[in-house]
């Protein structure tokens, strides 16, 4: 068991969101309705959460389903905000 500090400012993302894109972590972020590949460099992960230490900031809409097949640039469609 790994005890973690104080982590109360802490950015995180779900393990789910992160993918491997030509061998290496990334994260598909929505901007101006399309797919973005971000590469942001990973941390931790806790009960299903990937500590991020840089790449994303808080607001960021990450895609964390039905990324079968996406694309950098790929139009998306958000559903459920």
């Amino acid at each position: 068991q790994i005890a973690f500090g104080n982590t109360a400012d802490v950015l995180v993302v779900p393990s789910s969101a992160v993918l491997s894109v030509a061998g290496a972590p990334g994260v598909y972020v929505v901007k101006n309705d399309k797919a973005a590949l971000v590469r942001p460099r990973l941390g931790a992960k806790h009960d299903g959460d990937v500590v991020v230490e840089d790449g994303l900031s808080a607001g960021d809409n990450v895609i964390v389903s039905g990324d079968a097949g996406l694309k950098d640039g790929a139009l998306v469609n958000v559903s459920g905000s």
